[in-house]
């Protein structure tokens, strides 16, 4: 009998450890997304501010460079492992080539630096918001790939257009 009563006072101890589990859980996985989404902000505003670069193209390699910290960092959040940056070029430049109106618009933002005066001055107002945006679409997406349990292994950029293209948009308004 005294057996039953130790046993009926266990459980409910057990089971208010494990809400208590479930909770703590709950509060991770908050700070989890709360840290992922101050990543992707730190990190689409650097891109900005990459954007006014002077230099053509230079800002496009400032921005590759910040977009692969960006995903570096947002995997650790993930626990995804240790992801080299030949990967990530390589999955970020993919889906930068299902965009081409997304390529060409980044590609033509940063040429326009060439034309002394009135194109970097275009340049520079035009291209920190839209550097902001892809970054934030991309954070967005490695995001959620990563928070669905998946790898950079098995990212298809095609898959991912749709996604980009909705943060994007979402961004840019």
């Amino acid at each position: 009998m005294e057996s039953s009563t130790q046993k009926t006072q266990t459980a409910p101890k057990t089971k208010a450890a494990a809400n208590k589990k479930s909770t703590n859980q709950s509060q991770i996985n908050q700070h989890d997304e709360e840290a992922v989404q101050a990543i992707i902000k730190k990190y689409s505003a650097i891109a900005a501010a990459a954007a006014l670069v002077p230099v053509p193209t230079l800002d496009l390699a400032a921005l590759a460079g910040i977009q692969i910290k960006m995903v570096h960092s947002i995997s650790k959040q993930h626990n995804v492992g240790k992801l080299s940056d030949s990967a990530l070029k390589l999955a970020i430049s993919s889906m930068a080539t299902t965009l081409p109106s997304g390529s060409i618009a980044t590609a033509g933002s940063s040429l326009l630096k060439i034309i002394p005066g009135i194109g970097t001055a275009i340049s520079m107002v035009a291209s920190p918001g839209y550097y902001a945006a892809s970054t934030y679409a991309v954070g967005k997406v490695f995001h959620s790939h990563f928070a669905s349990g998946e790898t950079l292994l098995n990212f298809d950029p095609a898959e991912a257009k749709e996604a980009y293209k909705l943060h994007f948009e979402e961004k840019a308004d």
